[in-house]
């Protein structure tokens, strides 16, 4: 960006060529940060349902093993740990059900995310365009205003994709709580 005000200061008195090369540039560097802004957002959601989904079998396992353990005590030497185990269980199967209401949730909100990211990139990629049209039909003056105005909104884009990255460093610091909760030992038995 720094990049391109200074093409567009040193470009006052020069033809549209000159204009029309600092706006796709300008186009180019924007499409360029926003697309690396997504990918890399999109792979780091990816990786953590991932993560999630293997703990989560994890978790499922865990449970078998101890519903079979369960039914293979004997019942009357045991039944006060059996009905604490039960228990026990029930409140982890409500509990998994609750963090997993919330995963969905916070993927839910990632998703509109993205979809957003997509809709400001297709803004962006028009705003360019019309950049570019108006530097070709008009006189070299208003062009400069206009790129200004550009990358003015181009800043502001980037601080709301950087929000959006803290966003993301949220879901994840959420998303290790919530593994090392469901990792952690299950009742005295553990």
């Amino acid at each position: 960006a720094a990049r391109a005000a200074g093409m567009a200061a040193a470009a006052g008195g020069v033809g549209p060529d000159v204009h029309q090369d600092l706006a796709r540039d300008i186009g180019q560097q924007v499409e360029a940060m926003i697309l690396k802004a997504k990918q890399h957002s999109e792979s780091q959601v990816g990786r953590e349902i991932q993560k999630v989904k293997v703990m989560m079998d994890k978790m499922g396992e865990k449970i078998k093993l101890i519903t079979d353990r369960l039914s293979k005590l004997e019942p009357d030497s045991q039944a006060p740990l059996k009905a604490d185990l039960l228990r026990s269980i029930s409140k982890l199967e409500e509990v998994w059900e609750n963090e997993v209401g919330t995963l969905k949730h916070e993927l839910w909100q990632t998703i509109q995310a993205h979809n957003h990211n997509a809709d400001l990139l297709k803004h962006h990629k028009d705003a360019i365009d019309q950049v570019q049209s108006s530097i070709t039909d008009t006189g070299p003056n208003p062009e400069l205003e206009q790129v200004h105005l550009q990358l003015m909104q181009v800043d502001k884009a980037m601080r709301r994709e950087q929000d959006k990255e803290q966003h993301m460093d949220h879901l994840v610091q959420r998303l290790t709580a919530v593994q090392q909760q469901l990792l952690g030992p299950v009742g005295p038995w553990a």
